[in-house]
C-alpha cells in the first residue's frame, strides 16, 4: 500500500497531490492510479476526467446548477441571452396606417414578396460575417395580424448628398425613383440592460458580390443589416417593366406617389441590381424556416426586339426595355385598422452624441482611467514625455479599460465621440488630459 501512495504523492511531475486523494489510492488498482496522477500531474482533470468516486457525479452536477443559476440571474448565460433575443425580434409592435394610401418618409411597413408571399426579416443577433457588424436578412411567413420587430423596417430620407438633386424636402411623401433608407425596428435597438439608450439604427444595406459578401446558399449579393447609413443603403421604388405594355408608362410614371395597391422593384442604387429572395434556399433557424434574400438582376428575352425597336426610330432605352422576371416584384404592406399603429411602448431615447458620451463615462471608472494612462506613459517614454496619443490607440485602450464590458453601441460612434477632442498640431493626435476631462464625472 505504502507503494501506491508514493506513486499518487509523486505523481510524474513532482506535483503535490491533496491529502483527500491518499485514501482513494488504497482503494485503487496500480495502474488506474498511475492514470489519476498523470491527469492531476498535467493538468488535464475536468468535469469529464472521473476518479470512480460514487459521490463525484454528484457534486459536479450540484456545481453546474448552482453555476447556471448564478448566470441566469446575472443574466450571462447563454440560455438567456437566448431568451431575450426571442422575446425582442418577436415583440409585437406597430404598422402605421394610411389614410389616403400614400407611403411617407417616417412610416413603419412590411415588405411583402409577391411570388412566394413570405416578408423580409432582419435578425439584429446573427452576424453573417463576423467582426464586421452586418447581420442577416431573410424571408420568413408573415401573420398580418401580429407584426413583429423583426419583419417591420421604418421608411428614412437619406442625407442631402445622397438624394436626387430635385427632391423636395419639406415633402414626406415617398414617390416612384426616390432614394430611400430602410432601417430596423426601434425594438430591435434595446440593449439587455446594459445600456439607458437605443442602440444606433442598423440600416438595409447592400455591396458588390465577391468571395466574401456572397449569400451562402444562392451564391447572389448579399442584402444585410450594418450601422453605417453611407451610399451602400440607398435604394428606390420603381415599376416593373413588362416591356412594350407599359414602355411609355413607366417613363411618364417617374416621380408619382407610390400606392398600396400596386407591387414594385425595390433596386439597389449602387449596383442597379433588384432585391429578391428564393424559396428553394430554405435554413431553419429558432423562429421555423426561412428563405434567402438577395439582390439580383433577372429579366426576360426580347433583347433583340429593342435592338430593332430602336433602330427604326419607334422607342428608346427610356421608353421600351426588357421585361423583368416576376421574382422581382414586392409589396408594400401597412395597417388594416388605425389600432393597429397605436404605439404603447415604453421605449429608452435614440442616441444622440451627448447620450453616447454620458454612457461611455458610466462604462469608465475615473480612477481606473487615470491609473491605465499612468502605467501607459511608464511603459512608453514617448507618450509620457508629449502627453499625446494617436487617436486609434485611444479608442483601444477605452476597449481595454472597459473590458469585459461591451460597448452599448457601434465603434463608430465611439469614433464619432472622440472627435471631440481637439487634435494636436500633429495629424490624429489627441492630448490624454482632454480624454481624461472629457469622461470627468460631473458628480
Amino acid at each position: 500500500m505504502h507503494s501506491r501512495n508514493g506513486i499518487i504523492a509523486k505523481g510524474i511531475a513532482g506535483r503535490h497531490i491533496p491529502d483527500e486523494w491518499q485514501f482513494f489510492g488504497n482503494l485503487l488498482e496500480p495502474e488506474y492510479v498511475q492514470y489519476i496522477a498523470v491527469v492531476m500531474a498535467t493538468g488535464q482533470y475536468s468535469s469529464k476526467v472521473l476518479i470512480n468516486n460514487w459521490n463525484e457525479e454528484r457534486a459536479l452536477a450540484e456545481a453546474k446548477a448552482l453555476d447556471f443559476q448564478v448566470q441566469a440571474e446575472q443574466g450571462t448565460s447563454e440560455y438567456k441571452k437566448e431568451q431575450f433575443k426571442q422575446k425582442v425580434c418577436t415583440d409585437v409592435v406597430p404598422l402605421t396606417y394610411s389614410h389616403d394610401g400614400q407611403i411617407r418618409f417616417g412610416d413603419s411597413i412590411v415588405l411583402m414578396h409577391k411570388n412566394t408571399g413570405y416578408v423580409m426579416t432582419c435578425d439584429p443577433f446573427d452576424e453573417v460575417l463576423i467582426g464586421q457588424e452586418k447581420f442577416r436578412v431573410s424571408g420568413s411567413i408573415y401573420n398580418p395580424k401580429k407584426p413583429i420587430a423583426r419583419n417591420t423596417f421604418k421608411l428614412v430620407r437619406p442625407p442631402p448628398h445622397l438624394c436626387n438633386g430635385s427632391d423636395d424636402h419639406e415633402d414626406p411623401v415617398l414617390h416612384i425613383g426616390q432614394p430611400f433608407q430602410l432601417i430596423c425596428n426601434e425594438s430591435l435597438l434595446v440593449s439587455d440592460n446594459t445600456s439607458n439608450i437605443l442602440k444606433p439604427p442598423l440600416y438595409l444595406c447592400s455591396t458588390t458580390k465577391n468571395e466574401r459578401t456572397a449569400t451562402a446558399g444562392t451564391n447572389k449579393q448579399m442584402i444585410y443589416m450594418h450601422p453605417d447609413g453611407d451610399s451602400e443603403s440607398i435604394w428606390i421604388f420603381n415599376i416593373p417593366s413588362q416591356g412594350r405594355k407599359n414602355g411609355c408608362d413607366k417613363l411618364l410614371r417617374q416621380m408619382d406617389c407610390l400606392r398600396l395597391d400596386e407591387s414594385y422593384l425595390i433596386s439597389h442604387v449602387n449596383t442597379n441590381n433588384y432585391m429578391t429572395c428564393d424559396i428553394k434556399a430554405e435554413h431553419k433557424t429558432v423562429y421555423g424556416v426561412e428563405i434567402e434574400c438577395y439582390a439580383d438582376r433577372s429579366t426576360a428575352f426580347g433583347k433583340l426586339g429593342i435592338v430593332v425597336s430602336e433602330a427604326i426610330g419607334a422607342s428608346t432605352p427610356s421608353t421600351l426595355t426588357k421585361p423583368d422576371g416576376g421574382e422581382l416584384n414586392w409589396h408594400i404592406v401597412m395597417a388594416d385598422d388605425p389600432s393597429m399603429a397605436d404605439d404603447k411602448r415604453l421605449l429608452p431615447p435614440v442616441p444622440d452624441l451627448y447620450l453616447m458620451t454620458e454612457e461611455l463615462k458610466s462604462l469608465i471608472d475615473y480612477q481606473e482611467a487615470i491609473k491605465y494612462f499612468d502605467h501607459l506613459k511608464m511603459k512608453y517614454p514617448l507618450v509620457s514625455s508629449t502627453g499625446r496619443i494617436d487617436r486609434d490607440d485611444l479608442l483601444n485602450c477605452i476597449l481595454d479599460i472597459i473590458y469585459p464590458i461591451e460597448l452599448p453601441f457601434s465603434i463608430k460612434y465611439l469614433v464619432k465621440i472622440l472627435m471631440q477632442l481637439p487634435i494636436t498640431a500633429d495629424k490624429n493626435m489627441v492630448f490624454i488630459e482632454d480624454f481624461i476631462n472629457l469622461i470627468k464625472s460631473d458628480n
